[in-house]
């Protein structure tokens, strides 16, 4: 008897680590009675992003054997994009009393992915 129940991977040796490169601007307001305003900029870019791809039996990567179509590998190839906003306010209106508030807003966005570019 055999079972089939579970993923297969394979190692890669030629992977990298991913690079990150992070740009960031923040700034503060405090305006009277307490209140003060945050908002901050965020951007990123990735390169060599780190993605699991299926190995298919035609590559030449394939180990073969009884593996059949169930071979994972993590791969480098892969871009991807982040921008982010982040505007936050706080307060302290009243003697004892304070609170805040934030609001963010992200988008991320693969540029290119190991098996074909999505820009």
């Amino acid at each position: 008897m055999t079972f089939e129940d579970g993923d297969f991977y394979y190692s890669n040796p030629d992977l990298v680590p991913e690079l990150i490169t992070n740009y960031e601007v923040i700034t503060t307001h405090q305006f009277p009675y307490g209140l003060t305003l945050d908002a901050s900029a965020n951007t990123s870019r990735i390169t060599d992003l780190i993605q699991l791809t299926q190995i298919d039996s035609s590559d030449p990567e394939h180990p073969g054997g009884t593996y059949g179509e169930e071979v994972l590998q993590y791969r480098n190839g892969g871009k991807m994009r982040v921008n982010s906003l982040e505007l936050g306010v706080r307060g302290n209106p009243i003697y004892r009393l304070s609170g805040f508030a934030n609001l963010t807003w992200q988008e991320v966005k693969v540029t290119e992915s190991a098996d074909e570019t999505t820009e």
